[in-house]
């Protein structure tokens, strides 16, 4: 036999049985046996995996033993089904005890599969197993030597899976103790590398974690900056002037700007502002700057406004609206006034009267104490 093609699943396919005397019943259909009918004398001696030849017409059909009862054959397996044969009642086997020169193998693998080499074989470099692994599946195909009783010995030759007949794989046996891949001569030279593929898509896989923070550096060499921190705080270590807006302050803060503002104190709730700049210097105390009750101080109209954050006008030097208490003496132009009003003296210049009433309308209730003008007349009420 030349050629020996094999479907096989996994487990074991053993050249290697010892055991004799099953016969078998099958059907065959256009000379191939398809099924297996009855086993009516199981014989004995067998294993699970023994492979079986059915010496009848073309004598090339395989089957492998797949139950026994003790050592009687109770079922089989049609590895291959041979060629020629019609069906019968009564087809002796004999266990497959000579090896095939090439294996073909097919079949979808469930399982790691072992085939097990006849005892005794003798293969030499003129007569080698040749076997293409076509079979498919995560699994492999192991040849080993078998030991005469049935079982496999020696590290053996694991045969690489292919498809087409694209693999070959060539191995030799003393017959006794293993099997290794044939020798087959040496290697040629290495032939020139062929040009680079396209590169494959890029993979979707997530970004990874981000890494732990590395170490602190070291640090760096002092700045030219004129500022450190002591604390949360930080101060100016200029032994000169700061100067904002200004290369050329004249003071130790020298503040200048072009805009109306040059300082601002803003907080949040607005509840209290401070503005300086544009000739003046604004303090609002209140809810913001819009509403009455705060306090004014401008330079450029010339005043102090309290009670009101409109501007004078710069009408008057000192403008109270809502009354104005003391409990001490209150001196207009004298600085030491000796009662409770003291008024500096006027002159003989218009516009320089100690006191000046403004004309109005007069009460019609009178009041006593009251002094008033209504522009033609001067009223004392008593």
């Amino acid at each position: 036999m030349s050629t020996l093609p094999m479907a096989i699943t996994g487990g074991t396919y053993s050249f290697d049985s010892q055991g004799s005397g099953v016969v078998t019943t099958f059907t065959a259909t256009g000379g191939v046996i398809t099924s297996i009918n009855l086993i009516p004398v199981p014989g004995s001696g067998y294993k699970v995996g023994d492979l079986l030849n059915v010496p009848l017409n073309n004598g090339d059909a395989v089957l492998q033993v797949s139950s026994v009862s003790g050592t009687g054959v109770t079922g089989l397996n049609i590895i291959y089904g041979g060629t020629g044969y019609t069906s019968t009642g009564s087809a002796p086997t004999n266990a497959f005890s000579s090896a095939p020169f090439t294996i073909i193998l097919t079949g979808t693998l469930t399982s790691d599969a072992l085939i097990i080499m006849t005892y005794g074989t003798y293969l030499t470099q003129s007569n080698q197993w040749i076997v293409n692994n076509n079979t498919t599946g995560a699994h492999t195909v192991t040849i080993k030597q078998g030991n005469g009783s049935d079982s496999a010995i020696g590290t053996g030759v694991v045969i690489s899976q292919g498809t087409n007949n694209s693999t070959a794989t060539f191995i030799q046996s003393d017959g006794e103790t293993d099997v290794w891949l044939a020798d087959v001569g040496e290697y040629g030279a290495t032939g020139a590398t062929g040009a680079t593929g396209p590169q494959g898509a890029t993979g979707a896989g997530s970004t990874g974690a981000t890494g732990p923070t590395g170490p602190l550096g070291n640090t760096g060499p002092t700045g030219s900056e004129f500022w450190a921190a002591s604390g949360a705080n930080i101060y100016n270590t200029n032994t000169g002037s700061v100067g904002i807006g200004t290369t050329g302050p004249v003071g130790k803060l020298d503040v200048a700007n072009d805009t109306s503002n040059l300082v601002r104190f803003n907080p949040i709730a607005a509840n209290y502002l401070m503005t300086m700049g544009d000739g003046k210097i604004n303090a609002y105390f209140g809810n913001n700057q819009s509403v009455t009750k705060n306090l004014l101080l401008q330079t450029n109209g010339g005043g102090v406004l309290v009670g009101s954050a409109t501007d004078n006008g710069g009408g008057a030097i000192v403008q109270v609206t809502g009354g104005l208490t003391t409990t001490g003496n209150v001196g207009i132009g004298t600085t030491g006034p000796t009662a409770y009003l003291n008024i500096k003296a006027g002159t003989a210049s218009a516009g320089t009267a100690p006191i000046k009433l403004t004309s109005g309308t007069v009460n019609t209730t009178p009041e006593a104490g009251a002094i008033e003008f209504d522009g033609s007349n001067f009223f004392f009420t008593i």
